[in-house]
């Protein structure tokens, strides 16, 4: 029996019971904090894409401690999750009403992180009339390992479809928690925005959503999201036992029947600190160009390419980022040495991420000369070290998140459809020493 306290909502796949909550504002609202929307990708199913839970009948009580997929270890939180956690929390004030839908998707670096209230709760927005929803979508290897065999059928970004498959939930639920289909906006940070702005590109999210905001994070950005890889899938596999042979299919076969706790904590320890600071690979395993191509893809293309004719062209969006994004690399910095990685000035080239058909060693002359002008703008006669802080973390910034929010804003001027883009930009001064307080855990 439904009441004013715990009602009970008829979804697709079962009944679920919330509960009436107040903001930290003082608003009241009622919270599903726990709804599943997808198969537990358990066995056969951890790196394939999405399929919905089996239906039941008793009414789910979602008012339940919300669960997180496994995440490598995060100082100075240790490897946890489960691989049970594909679900969606919707909060809203008015379960009889048609409010517009706001989806967050959270960031993390395609690696850690969820949707969890604690996190990126809704108390500021649920101020005004508006269903909020957050989703949890598979990270790391479970989310993003790619093979090109296509008859493993695991070409990669099954965390992005995740997504997909919450946004479908979510066009087909929610008018039942007082949210209209018809108003959907999706935005998200970081990873999010990377994965707003590529839900904006591929056919399979077209229609579920009609406006967006990528923060900090765009599909341009090639220096995280699409670094190269070095063989880090086989490199995986090895650290859990696999022998080197029977190709691809031999690596699913470990990778599958690996425990997921120490599948995420072998991937923690892969990359170098060269692979980090000079290949400008922070992340592992993030979204990639499929190898192959058929109805499931989720990016066929290079995103640039895909954005000239993306379906979303014709929606409006807002694009921006803060400053000091390239905070995001003092993650590592604590245990590196700016004099000692960035001796060569070739190792300042930003090769694909600009467009420019340079590799190190094959073009050393020419990364060197490209190499020397971004040094010489970022740092002037200085040279890198943990003296010119600020003048690298600038330059990360730029690297990883500026160039590419740029490239996107742009892009959506200059293209042919009809859609507005607003660009904002969140600058401050910061007045805490915060990195030279981290850095000094060094000593």
């Amino acid at each position: 029996m439904t009441s004013n306290t715990h009602p009970i909502i008829d979804t697709e796949y079962g009944p679920v019971q919330g509960v009436l909550k107040t903001t930290a504002l003082g608003r009241n609202f009622y919270d599903f904090r726990v709804v599943p929307y997808m198969k537990a990708p358990i066995g056969k199913l951890r790196f394939r894409d999405a399929q919905p839970p089996d239906q039941w009948s008793e009414p789910f009580n979602t008012n339940i401690e919300r669960p997180t997929y496994f995440c490598p270890p995060f100082p100075p939180f240790p490897a946890d999750g489960q691989e049970d956690a594909g679900i969606v929390s919707v909060s809203t004030p008015y379960l009889d009403r048609k409010l517009p839908v706001l989806v967050y998707i959270h960031g993390g670096g395609f690696q850690i992180a969820s949707g969890k209230l604690n996190l990126f709760g809704g108390d500021y927005l649920l101020q005004k009339d508006i269903v909020f929803v957050t989703i949890n979508y598979r990270v790391g290897p479970i989310g993003f390992l790619s093979l090109k065999d296509p008859e493993l059928d695991i070409p990669g970004n099954a965390g992005l479809k995740d997504q997909v498959f919450a946004l479908k939930w979510v066009q087909r639920n929610i008018a039942k928690f007082g949210g209209d289909p018809e108003n959907v906006t999706i935005f998200g940070t970081s990873a999010g925005g990377v994965s707003v702005h590529m839900l904006m590109m591929t056919d399979l999210a077209r229609g579920l959503f009609k406006k967006a905001i990528p923060m900090s994070g765009t599909a341009f950005i090639k220096a995280w999201p699409f670094a190269a890889k070095n063989n880090l899938t086989e490199r995986l596999a090895s650290s859990l036992g696999w022998d080197g042979k029977g190709g691809e299919r031999g690596i699913l076969e470990v990778l599958e029947n690996a425990d997921a706790k120490e599948l995420v904590v072998a991937e923690s320890k892969l990359l170098t600190t060269e692979e980090r600071f000079i290949n400008h690979t922070p992340f592992p395993f993030t979204p990639v160009i499929e190898p192959y191509v058929n109805e499931k893809t989720f990016l066929a293309k290079d995103p640039v390419l895909m954005g000239r004719e993306a379906w979303s062209n014709s929606i409006d969006c807002m694009i921006g980022g803060t400053s000091l994004e390239g905070g995001m690399m003092m993650l590592w910095l604590i245990q590196a040495k700016l004099e000692e990685l960035f001796k060569d000035p070739a190792h300042f080239t930003l090769t694909r991420e600009l467009g420019l058909d340079i590799t190190i060693p094959k073009d050393k002359e020419k990364a060197t000369e490209y190499g020397s002008k971004l040094k010489s703008f970022y740092f002037g006669d200085s040279k890198p070290s943990m003296d010119t802080l600020k003048e690298y973390l600038s330059y990360a910034g730029d690297l990883h998140f500026w160039h590419g929010i740029y490239r996107a804003v742009l892009s959506r001027l200059h293209s042919n459809g009809t859609g507005k883009t607003f660009f904002l930009s969140i600058r401050f001064e910061y007045k805490f020493k915060l990195y030279e307080a981290a850095l000094s855990k060094r000593l």
